[in-house]
């Protein structure tokens, strides 16, 4: 079992040599690709690699787009932004303000930031192609700037679904090819609780590679960094914590937004924030800390229902875990299915201490 330990370690590029369990998961997950390279959504030479995490929200949605409206305004170069549902709302009027205000900025600067935007919207049109182009024409009543008012940036739509239930499950943004942010809430009105996680160093690589191989249609224009070789191995990663403290700070800051201007969804209290609220601590900025392993485990989206190809790198990663768990479990969703039941009950019977925080109203099990 060693030899293949050190076999897995040599497939990714890890800062020091991850834990037996970790690699234990990895070792299962690289199976995966020898049916086809691509099946976790990303290059199989940035699957394994590593980064550093400066912030983390757990807080409701307008917190999480404040926090992107931050960084959007900020880009020098792109954005890439990835979600599953869109609708126009108090959580996308951070985006449409965010775009604004960054194509304000660039009025005098000689090249234009460049923003690709990826959502589903099941449309009739995906049956014959997945990915469809949103036009800008559509673009007002989806609650996005239209050309004229963002004259300085380039921006481009894509929709993209496979048909029956081929859900793009994903929920990430890319700064510049040197920031990404992971979440788990859609851009749409929900009173849900989430969390996000804003990540730097090489791991932000394989989120591009992500985007990349989502969007899959042609890039127009390109994104300015695709062709740039980056140099992630030696940032200053003290940076982007002194970075984070300074994004909390201006967060507390910016929390007042009128509502006058900007359609509400379809649940009330929608444009709530959690910041400043007694005895809870939404944004939360890490301890430096220097770079760790990190492993990109994805599927591909698949639209027939009812289908059994669980033989992908994020099923298997589940599997590996619940099966080499040792000690203790614990899992945070809204959506506990029949696929983790068993797994679950086997980790109990080996005296695994399994911890479940489940919401009984969304498919629940």
């Amino acid at each position: 079992m060693t030899e293949e330990l050190d076999r897995a370690e040599k497939c990714g590029k890890f800062p020091h040599r991850p834990s037996d369990l970790f690699l234990k998961v990895c070792h299962d997950v690289l199976d995966t690709l020898e049916r086809d390279p691509l099946n976790g959504v990303v290059s199989p030479s940035l699957l394994g690699s590593s980064g550093v995490i400066p912030l983390s929200i757990i807080s409701l949605i307008p917190d999480v787009m404040r926090y992107y409206k931050q960084l959007i305004v900020n880009a020098e170069h792109e954005v890439m932004i990835a979600t599953n549902y869109w609708e126009p709302s108090w959580a996308s009027h951070f985006v449409h303000d965010a775009l604004v205000e960054l194509s304000t900025r660039h009025a005098n600067r000689p090249t234009k930031p460049v923003v690709k935007l990826l959502f589903d919207r099941g449309s009739p049109k995906q049956v014959i192609k997945n990915h469809q182009l949103v036009l800008p024409k559509q673009w007002a009543s989806l609650g996005i700037p239209l050309p004229e008012e963002m004259p300085n940036l380039e921006l481009q739509v894509m929709n993209y679904h496979r048909p029956i239930m081929g859900t793009f499950h994903a929920k990430y943004m890319v700064i510049d090819r040197r920031i990404a942010i992971l979440n788990s809430n859609n851009i749409q009105d929900r009173v849900n609780l989430e969390q996000m996680v804003h990540l730097e160093g090489p791991i932000v690589e394989s989120f591009y590679d992500m985007s990349l191989l989502s969007w899959s249609e042609k890039l127009e224009p390109p994104p300015p960094l695709l062709t740039k070789t980056l140099s992630l191995q030696e940032q200053d990663f003290s940076q982007a914590f002194r970075d984070a403290e300074k994004r909390k700070v201006v967060m507390h800051a910016t929390t007042s937004e009128s509502q006058q201007t900007h359609p509400i969804g379809n649940q009330p209290l929608t444009d709530f924030t959690l910041l400043g609220a007694a005895g809870f601590v939404p944004l939360v900025v890490h301890r430096p800390h220097d770079p760790m392993p990190i492993a990109m485990v994805g599927r591909p989206a698949h639209g027939t229902p009812n289908h059994k190809d669980t033989y992908v790198p994020q099923d298997v990663a589940w599997e590996s875990s619940f099966r080499l768990a040792r000690k203790s479990i614990f899992i945070q969703t809204p959506d506990f299915n029949n696929a983790a039941v068993n797994p679950i009950l086997d980790a109990c019977r080996r005296g695994v201490h399994c911890t479940l925080y489940i919401d009984l109203g969304i498919y629940a099990s």
